[in-house]
């Protein structure tokens, strides 16, 4: 599935000491399909094209490792999110948006430094979160993102990282941001300061997860700054080869666009408690499968100069997984989301509450 780029060992010039065996492999996805969106709201019209990132976000990255001895590696990974629709790049435009990072691992886990997607954001190499969701994150408005708020690929910058070796199943990580988006500013009380943890516990067929997430919002005036955002993510599956279960629940305070909108903001978040049941169904080869998933977010109104947002959601959603190799897949999904707003409290048309999406598409690694 990656292809290995560069792998070698190289003499030194210096006194006859050698460098230590390190590779670079490059690996991507690239996801497009047919996609279909009915807003069902007045003013808003229906839209109907190609899609890119359905199934996941198109990406491409390097991965590198390198043999210090003693167990010790030296680790890096970059990774760029893009549209295969228009060949544009994701994230703001960023280069390596989706993850950037350089660390140590060993016996004792794995130390990094850079930006990371959060313990509990769906997306990324220390999520804990993604395989508990039936539609893994994706699949637009039927993954369990539209309605628990950490799970929508939340990303930090300025990160340091700590994960636990495996131990026994058991795996424990830590992620904390100096400042959540962007540069850091002079004193601590100026900048968004986020702490994501995690704990994993996989054993035979049962795999289970609990993430929490707190963000710290900057001063708005000397001595004043709104209360922290904190978002609890407990999620399971178990598999009995016929079917396999899903379960998630979360509890949410003060939510804020996960974080982005809160910089310099005066008024509260909203709270919210949200959940989601769902299944996926072995059928076809390799590893194709039936997926469903029945979500429901409980958001308390909130209210923004004179307008009054009620955030809370129901969404179902279907879908089938063809795999012609463990590369390339065939996908179809349907959702459809009912409710008078969204996480992001507001009414464009890329919000997720009411509408209905439908969507064929594939999907290939390399």
């Amino acid at each position: 599935m990656k292809k290995t780029l560069v792998a070698l060992a190289i003499a030194g010039a210096f006194t006859g000491a050698a460098f230590a065996q390190s590779s670079v492999t490059l690996y991507g996805i690239a996801d497009v399909g047919f996609q279909s969106v009915d807003y069902e709201r007045g003013g808003v019209s229906s839209v109907t094209g190609v899609q890119s990132g359905i199934r996941n976000g198109s990406r491409w990255g390097l991965r590198g490792s390198e043999d210090l001895g003693g167990g010790l590696r030296g680790i890096f990974q970059l990774e760029n999110g893009y549209q295969v629709d228009t060949g544009t790049i994701n994230q703001g435009g960023r280069m390596f948006g989706r993850q950037a990072y350089v660390g140590l691992a060993g016996g004792f886990g794995t130390v990094a430094l850079g930006r990371f997607a959060t313990i509990g954001s769906g997306t990324g190499a220390f999520d804990m979160i993604s395989d508990i969701d039936p539609f893994y994150t994706g699949y637009g408005p039927a993954g369990m993102q539209s309605s628990l708020s950490e799970a929508g690929s939340l990303r930090v910058d300025n990160g340091f990282l700590y994960r636990t070796p495996n131990i026994g199943g058991f795996q424990a990580a830590w992620v904390h941001s100096f400042n959540f988006n962007g540069a850091e500013a002079a004193g601590n009380g100026n900048n968004l300061r986020v702490d994501s943890v995690g704990a994993s516990f996989g054993a035979g067929p049962f795999y289970g997860a609990i993430t929490y997430l707190i963000g710290k919002f900057p001063n708005v005036t000397t001595g004043t700054r709104p209360s922290d955002e904190k978002l609890l993510q407990v999620g399971a599956t178990y598999d009995l080869k016929v079917v396999k279960l899903h379960g998630a629940y979360a509890d949410e305070k003060n939510v804020r666009s996960t974080l982005i909108s809160a910089v310099g903001a005066t008024a509260e978040g909203t709270d919210a408690k949200a959940w989601m049941l769902g299944l996926s169904v072995p059928f076809g080869p390799l590893s194709s499968k039936f997926m469903a998933s029945y979500q429901n977010r409980d958001g308390k109104n909130q209210t923004i100069g004179t307008t009054n947002f009620n955030a809370d959601r129901k969404t179902w959603g279907i879908g089938y997984e063809y795999m012609l190799s463990r590369r390339t897949y065939l996908h179809a999904f349907y959702a459809d989301t009912s409710g008078s707003n969204t996480l992001k409290v507001g009414t464009s048309a890329t919000d997720f509450a009411n509408q209905k999406v439908y969507s064929l598409g594939a999907t290939h690694f390399f």
